[in-house]
């Protein structure tokens, strides 16, 4: 049984807020108190929801036994507390934790910079005009993606096009930027569901823009939060399903075996399966398991989201190893290996924790910075940075490195150049 887990998980997400309660009142903005919101899902509600309805319908073979789950929980609370450590022993200059009251906003050439380039990444996704195609739900669109250096840089540059259709919505200014804006949001919303219609890279960027926009703006209403969560986890549940479907079938190529598809099962699937219930991480942790994970699965878990490289290392990345074990011969990968598992079973317990204190430090620097920022665009990728910080006990270093990347990658670089070049930047905004 996992109560044992789940009242340790209980104890340290109390201490740890009772410990940094300034930065954990800060709420979503702060890394610290949306990871420790996911680790309280992760680490309590989801082993609950296990005990009460068993493990998700997903296709595992065979879902862990009770002492491999309890071993895969324990090593998750071990991870989090790590974490939690890390942020707090890495000392913080009092100017970093400061927010800076005056922000600048990037100037109308930039936001139209930023939103050709998107454009621009957006027509290489779709060379031949097969949007269509992909708004149809084809498995060939869906799924597709330029191969090479091409696919790269469409990949680096669709996420641009969100942020200059905001940035352009901010800049104001003449009668018809508004409407021009407003015929560009689809086109934004298609940059962002071309990544094989990935609802974290659906969703998250949008959550960044609001973030930036309550940072600029004043702090957002709670009828403004609560619709946008609402609406966030009904696409989220919606997403999964259709790309669920159109991905393992293949387009139908290959018969789906329907469970009970109520929309309270599909939470609690999803629930469980991002949640990264300890009934199917545990599948590592079973006696006799033979996935074999070392150093090397974890370079190539480091370098398969690259170009070029990337592609004669996924079939050899932990994540891959992992599907392997869950999913047999099926054609699908489309499970996390979090973090903490692939470093512990790749270099050891110590490791493990080791990842899990750097992994806090990290998280505070990111926080650190994000309370420097001056201006837009640079809060705007650091908010996404916090973000998926926030998530290092629930996602991947894939996952991780691939974020870096092809997300946030760019938009430092620009708001970097931004700051050493004041003739780019805007006018004051707040």
């Amino acid at each position: 049984m996992l109560t044992v887990p789940i009242v340790l998980e209980s104890l340290f997400i109390i201490v740890a807020v009772a410990w940094d309660r300034v930065h954990v009142e800060d709420g979503i903005v702060s890394p610290i108190g949306l990871f420790l919101a996911l680790e309280w899902v992760r680490g309590c509600l989801v082993p609950l929801l296990d005990m009460l309805t068993g493990p998700t319908s997903l296709p595992y073979r065979h879902p862990s036994s009770a002492s491999a789950s309890m071993t895969a929980a324990l090593l998750a609370t071990a991870f989090g507390v790590c974490v939690f450590v890390g942020w707090s022993l890495l000392p913080v200059k009092p100017s970093a934790a400061t927010v800076h009251k005056r922000v600048i906003g990037a100037s109308e050439t930039v936001a139209w910079t930023l939103t050709s380039l998107g454009l621009f990444g957006v027509a290489l996704r779709f060379p031949s005009g097969d949007w269509l195609a992909f708004l149809r739900g084809e498995y060939s669109a869906v799924s597709a993606s330029a191969a090479g250096i091409t696919g790269f840089v469409g990949s680096v540059l669709r996420p641009l096009l969100p942020v200059g259709v905001y940035l352009l919505w901010e800049a104001g200014g003449r009668r018809w930027l508004r409407p021009a804006v407003v015929l560009l949001i689809p086109a934004a919303c298609l940059a962002l569901a071309s990544f094989s219609l990935n609802r974290a890279s659906l969703l998250l960027p949008p959550l960044a823009l609001l973030l930036a926009a309550s940072r600029l703006r004043g702090s957002l209403s709670f009828r403004v939060v609560g619709g946008c969560l609402a609406v966030g986890a009904i696409a989220f549940l919606t997403l999964g399903a259709i790309r669920t479907d159109i991905l393992n079938s293949q387009g139908g190529r290959f018969a789906v075996v329907e469970a009970d598809r109520s929309l309270w099962a599909t939470a609690i699937g999803t629930l469980q399966v991002y949640g990264q219930s300890p009934y199917l991480t545990g599948v590592l942790y079973e006696r006799g398991n033979l996935t074999v994970m070392n150093g090397h699965s974890l370079v190539n878990s480091f370098v398969s989201p690259f170009p070029s490289v990337g592609a004669q290392s996924r079939d050899r990345s932990g994540s891959s190893l992992y599907n392997r074990q869950i999913y047999g011969s099926l054609p699908v990968r489309d499970q996390i290996l979090p973090l903490w598992v692939e470093v512990e079973k790749s270099l050891g317990l110590a490791a493990m924790l080791m990842a899990g204190l750097a992994a806090g430090a990290i998280m505070r620097l990111v926080d650190a910075m994000l309370r420097r920022a001056r201006d837009s665009l640079e809060f705007y990728g650091l908010s996404l940075a916090s973000l998926w910080m926030a998530q290092v006990s629930v996602t991947s270093l894939q996952v991780l490195v691939q974020v870096a990347l092809y997300f946030l990658l760019v938009p430092w670089v620009i708001a970097r150049a931004l700051r050493s070049n004041g003739r780019l930047a805007g006018r004051l905004i707040a």
